[in-house]
């Protein structure tokens, strides 16, 4: 999809700003590449880092039981794939969706931060339930940080889809179909 230079859209139309990537989506200049990378090392870094821990947490299980370290793996391993399948179904399902994803209202981000913020405290005192959490939430959210890598590896993120999308639609650009973008169509690319 081409759009205009941003200094000759028309009044009204203002540029959608996307966490992370503000509105350098649109005009997809070195700001945008930089901003780009920068997710990817840093869902690298958290896959990394999440999987020592969960390898750690298994290794513990290994020295103990080797029938529980392999229930254990077992579980992990499909339990991973269940969310990063689930997830990718979904997103596929939804590309072409306009909906723009609602924010978080200001109880909701503060409750979660307040949450980060006393397991993180927890967790650093040495407690060892503040231990178990961080260890527990590694496992069960592993299947969801390489999802979030895959994500990172995309031509462009679903959000910014998306939001391509909606400003094609407020420009009267809007030639999409279930099988994808307009641009996508003239290229004979479906």
């Amino acid at each position: 999809m081409e759009f205009p230079p941003r200094d000759q859209l028309p009044p009204g139309i203002d540029i959608e700003k996307l966490p992370v990537l503000g509105t350098s989506w649109y005009e997809r200049g070195a700001g945008y590449f930089v901003r780009r990378i920068w997710l990817f090392l840093l869902m690298a870094l958290v896959v990394t880092l999440t999987s020592l821990l969960v390898g750690g947490f298994l290794i513990g299980i290994k020295d103990s039981s080797h029938t529980g370290f392999l229930v254990a793996l077992i579980v992990e391993i499909v339990w991973s794939l269940a969310v990063i399948v689930y997830g990718i179904i979904r997103t596929a399902r939804r590309w072409n969706d306009l909906d723009p994803v609602k924010p978080l209202s200001r109880r909701q981000r503060r409750d979660a931060g307040t949450a980060g913020s006393v397991l993180g405290t927890l967790a650093r005192v040495g407690l060892t339930l503040g231990q178990a959490v961080l260890v527990i939430g590694s496992v069960l959210f592993f299947g969801l940080y390489v999802m979030l890598l895959i994500y990172a590896l995309l031509p462009e993120y679903p959000q910014e889809h998306k939001a391509r999308l909606r400003l094609a639609q407020r420009l009267g650009l809007n030639e999409t179909t279930n099988q994808g973008t307009a641009c996508e169509m003239q290229s004979g690319n479906p």
